[in-house]
């Protein structure tokens, strides 16, 4: 396969979680976009697996082992695709902890994690991209997170989804003068991966003009 100049040629981008599904569709949909690629996961071995997959269809990728609740983590993965590509125009965060437990039945480690994961870790990931992109030429953050509202068990993992909307809304008023969008795309049970992909690749192709700021994904069928 020979190198596409599509829609995002030229443009960098990072996904969080790339080893999960999600992740990984989105990262190929990118790449057949013409991004060139930081992927980032806890997961080192799926990682490099799927770096030398992008790597056969030649799209240009960097892989970065990444542990998102440690901030030195997060802070090293900017840094490598700035110093692997030099400009940094879209992140999506498609890491998300959900332990789906009564809050009789939960134990604070769970809560904490969900926390460190599903708030601390974006709002880090967020500073420190916005910090590269209203330097540069602007970007798109774009967070994959699911919809837990009606999920037995998901109270606290609702309750983090809640901060994430509240911080990416917040943070949305914050950056939008500086080119810079943020998105949010939130999937239900059931709706498949390459799915999910494509909504996170439609919302970043949009005019500049527009952000859709959340998309809410459910099955038909």
């Amino acid at each position: 396969m020979t190198p596409v100049a599509g829609k995002l040629h030229e443009k960098v981008a990072i996904v969080v979680g790339a080893s999960g599904a999600i992740g990984r569709a989105t990262a190929h949909a990118l790449v057949r976009e013409g991004a060139q690629i930081v992927l980032a996961s806890r997961n080192a071995p799926a990682l490099e697996a799927l770096g030398e997959e992008i790597k056969r269809e030649r799209g240009r990728v960097v892989v970065q082992a990444t542990d998102v609740r440690q901030e030195v983590d997060v802070v090293r993965l900017v840094s490598r695709a700035l110093d692997a590509f030099g400009a940094l125009d879209i992140v999506v965060l498609a890491a998300h902890a959900t332990k789906l437990h009564e809050v009789a039945a939960a134990s604070s480690e769970e809560w904490r994690e969900m926390v460190e994961v599903n708030a601390l870790a974006s709002a880090i990931l967020a500073r420190e991209a916005v910090a590269v992109m209203a330097e540069g030429r602007g970007g798109d953050l774009v967070t994959v997170a699911p919809s837990l509202a009606k999920t037995a068990g998901g109270a606290f993992a609702t309750a983090t989804r809640a901060f994430s909307n509240a911080f990416a809304e917040g943070l949305r008023e914050e950056v939008r003068r500086r080119g810079i969008r943020v998105m949010t795309v939130s999937p239900s049970a059931g709706v498949e991966a390459g799915d999910v992909a494509d909504a996170v690749l439609f919302a970043i192709t949009r005019s500049r003009r527009l952000t859709l700021e959340e998309m809410i994904l459910s099955p038909t069928i």
